[in-house]
């Protein structure tokens, strides 16, 4: 397995950090919150890029150059905090 290495995203997020974030979003809901409906989570995804980009401290797990998790703080809350399901357990 490649090493990890944990990062605070400063500044600009661009759009293909957010996508790959999105989709690491995408796969750890699927996973893990069965009370999601695929309705709720398709309604729920337009928000997800939004909320990568407002939130103001960003920490992205990566695995070689792929991010495979990532949490969001804002103030003092964890408000995100999501893992690509072969990182979960």
């Amino acid at each position: 397995m490649e090493q990890m290495k944990i990062q605070e995203i400063q500044g600009n997020r661009d759009s293909g950090l957010l996508d790959a974030l999105t989709e690491v979003w995408n796969e750890s809901v699927r996973t893990s919150h069965h009370f999601l409906s695929e309705p709720d989570i398709e309604q729920l995804k337009p928000y997800v890029g939004m909320a990568l980009r407002e939130v103001e401290h960003l920490v992205v797990v990566y695995c070689g150059q792929q991010a495979k998790g990532f949490m969001g703080i804002q103030g003092d809350k964890v408000e995100m905090l999501f893992l690509s399901p072969e990182c979960i357990g």
